[in-house]
């Protein structure tokens, strides 16, 4: 337990951060299984709506600092070939 002014701040902020991080992998996970969900049902039209919405989640999961750079391109990159195996 935090025995000085400065350690109870620090637990205090991290509980705030800790839910806020958890808050924003669960909306980046559900835009990404919106996008797997369109994919699968060979919905073309709503699978780019959907991958649209999961890069700018991305995205905002990056100036965030919640995510690496590098792994959010690597996810993006991963998305977007998905959708363009459909199409081929």
């Amino acid at each position: 337990m935090a025995n000085n002014a400065s350690s109870k701040k620090r637990a205090r902020q991290t509980v705030i951060r800790t839910k806020r991080n958890r808050a924003r992998k669960e909306r980046l996970r559900l835009a990404i299984r919106k996008f797997n969900d369109a994919l699968k049902a060979g919905k073309k039209e709503d699978a780019e709506k959907e991958l649209t919405a999961a890069q700018r989640a991305l995205d905002k999961a990056g100036t965030k600092g919640f995510m690496h750079r590098g792994t959010i391109a690597r996810k993006k990159s991963r998305l977007a070939l998905a959708l363009n195996k459909m199409g081929a």
